[in-house]
């Protein structure tokens, strides 16, 4: 099986991602949303939307990872659990570009912001 060298995983991540960042947005997840874009398993809570994904870091080695802080609203309804990410190119449905999961799964309780740190979410392509 080939795969991509680092030279073509570096440009995609970056042709994809760190380059027009303002438009990629992070959608969480319960359950891994595979390949096929499963959105069903996508959060459902009154306080969430996606939220812009801001700036990342320039890849190495095909790799790259969120740069800054994304803050959701405040939690309201239920404590959540998420273990899986993905980033999309619209706020509302679009196509999923990148999925994943958490190093550590997030659990977000009622009164808090749901708060993803920098480095929290890796794109890896090799």
């Amino acid at each position: 099986m080939s795969g991509f060298s680092t030279y073509l995983a570096n440009s995609v991540i970056n042709d994809t991602l760190v380059t027009p960042y303002a438009s990629r947005y992070l959608a969480l997840f319960t359950l891994d949303p595979t390949d096929a874009n499963l959105t069903a398993r996508e959060l459902s809570a009154a306080w969430y939307a996606r939220k812009t994904t801001g700036a990342w870091a320039s890849p190495t080695d095909g790799v790259t990872e969120n740069s800054n802080t994304i803050q959701f609203d405040y939690v309201t309804g239920a404590q959540v659990a998420v273990n899986y990410w993905g980033i999309y190119d619209a706020l509302v449905a679009g196509n999923l570009l990148y999925s994943g999961a958490f190093e550590e799964g997030k659990t977000f309780n009622v009164d808090d912001f749901a708060v993803i740190g920098p480095g929290d979410i890796v794109v890896n392509l090799l």
